[in-house]
């Protein structure tokens, strides 16, 4: 099946609410008020080296549900999400190996070959996930070298840099400014604390601007640069392609939460640290998917990719429909209870939408409840409250008050935010019915008219051991291929 996003005509959109984000930076929830329509948005991307885990995939969704409640709004966003293809290490700051090359290793590969495969892979999750691949801009780190030398160079004119043998370096003692987001406290648990020794680094909190390929050693990506052969270091390069690409200061930043610490404290210093102006007007950080009481994170092991799950015979769009219901915000406990749950749900949500009759009338001249605009409306100008959006679909589902074309378009409506649902007439089950799952449908339906509901159960019980599903509706029963 493929789904589409309903695009709803801007006349319907009331947007009499003001939209409030929570600003990690300034940590309150704020108006967002743009200079005009176009909207710049920065979302941090993949590192190209291994799948996308599903507490990755949150992180996009999250991403994307900004995008659509700004489209709602009537904005043009104006959305990056990078591709990180050289520069990140192993521990994450400014030692160990580089992951891709160290992956083109293991793999007897090239690091282009390794970086293309995995792209290709998160491209489809995206589309998986009903992720628009148009919507957004996807740069690689290796096509913006020259503007990373050009940040340092900036840096170092500004007396925020110093050389050692390994490369330069961010000093963040001459930037007083430094951890605009916050700190860890000064313990064990510290994330800068936890970034390996780096041999003449003045603080944990300084980070490498440019790494020097050490003699002996041969890389698949260097470049030349002013410090000689080298490559960027991880943080360099989300500054570089969000002010090349974007301007100076941008709207929107978004990132997870585990980026809050280190990656956009160090973002933050090196942006505003050059240019002298602000970076990112609001600050946006996702919330970790927790897995038995542990981040799911590749170093723990706990992680599944989209495709694990498909294996499962769980369907991506349920995944999305699992990260609507609470707010991206809130650490999401991951359960494969509750994602056959937000599958059950979402399977039962379009089979009621598809049930709905057909109109006589084009249903284009038809408008949504406006009871239901402004449930939804208020939901998600709340901050992108994704699960009260969902609660006013159902309710607008099973209004019987409300024509059938008016909870159509209001669910059309809602969904132009969620991205859960095919808006098409056509079912993804018209393959035939085998003859005895017919006659247990028939069989329960005149078992539920005697209302024998004990024997209409049991009749549902022998239609799923058939593997189908029974679905019911105001136009009555019907069933489904479980999947």
């Amino acid at each position: 099946m493929i789904y589409c996003a309903y695009r709803y005509p801007q006349k319907y959109m009331r947007n009499r609410h003001t939209l409030m984000l929570y600003d990690t930076r300034s940590r309150e929830c704020r108006a967002f008020r743009p200079a005009g329509k176009r909207v710049s948005i920065y979302s941090c991307g993949p590192t190209l080296y291994r799948p996308q885990h599903i507490g990755n995939i949150r992180a996009y969704v999250f991403a994307d549900t900004l995008n659509r409640a700004l489209r709602h709004y009537g904005y043009q966003p104006k959305h990056i999400i990078n591709l990180t293809d050289v520069g990140h290490l192993t521990d994450d700051a400014d030692a160990g190996e580089d992951k891709i090359e160290k992956q083109a290793q293991t793999e007897n590969s090239t690091a282009r070959a390794i970086t293309e495969k995995i792209a290709g892979m998160f491209f489809s999750d995206l589309e998986k996930m009903n992720i628009s691949l148009r919507r957004y801009i996807f740069p690689r780190a290796t096509d913006y070298i020259a503007e990373q030398i050009e940040l340092v160079r900036a840096l170092e004119k500004q007396g925020l840099t110093y050389d050692i043998p390994d490369g330069i370096y961010f000093n963040t003692g001459a930037y007083p400014q430094y951890g605009a987001l916050g700190l860890s406290s000064e313990n064990a648990d510290d994330a800068h604390a936890r970034i390996d020794a780096v041999e003449g680094k003045k603080s944990s909190h300084d980070f490498a601007l440019w790494k020097r390929t050490p003699q002996g050693v041969s890389r698949q990506q260097e470049w030349d640069s002013p410090w000689g052969r080298g490559f960027p270091g991880w943080h360099a390069e989300c500054s570089a392609m969000a002010m090349k690409l974007l301007g100076q200061t941008i709207d929107i930043h978004t990132g997870g939460a585990d980026h809050i610490a280190v990656h956009h404290n160090n973002e933050i210093a090196q942006s505003e640290g050059a240019t002298g102006e602000t970076f990112a007007k609001v600050w946006m950080h996702g919330a970790f998917l927790i897995m038995e009481g542990d981040k799911m994170a590749k170093s723990v092991g706990n992680v599944y990719t989209v495709s694990d799950l498909e294996e499962r015979g769980y369907e991506p769009l349920a995944l999305r429909y699992l990260f609507l219901q609470s707010s991206y915000r809130t650490p999401l406990s991951f359960s494969f209870a509750a994602l056959e749950a937000a599958q059950t749900a979402l399977r039962r949500l379009q089979r009621e939408y598809d049930a709905l009759p057909h109109p006589m009338f084009p249903l284009w001249r038809k408008k949504p409840d406006n009871q239901y605009i402004e449930q939804i409306d208020v939901a998600i100008a709340d901050n992108l409250n994704t699960a009260k959006v969902l609660a006013a679909a159902w309710d607008a589902l099973r209004d019987t008050k409300l024509e059938p074309a008016e909870r159509q378009k209001t669910i059309r409506y809602a969904d132009s935010l969620l991205g859960v649902l095919s808006m098409s007439r056509k079912k993804d089950d018209e393959e035939i019915v085998p003859q005895e799952v017919t006659a247990l449908l028939k069989k329960r339906d005149e078992a539920r008219a005697k209302k024998a509901y004990d024997e209409a159960d049991a009749l549902r019980e022998e239609i799923a051991k058939h593997g189908y599903e029974v679905f019911d509706s105001e136009k009555g029963s019907s069933v489904g291929k479980r999947r």
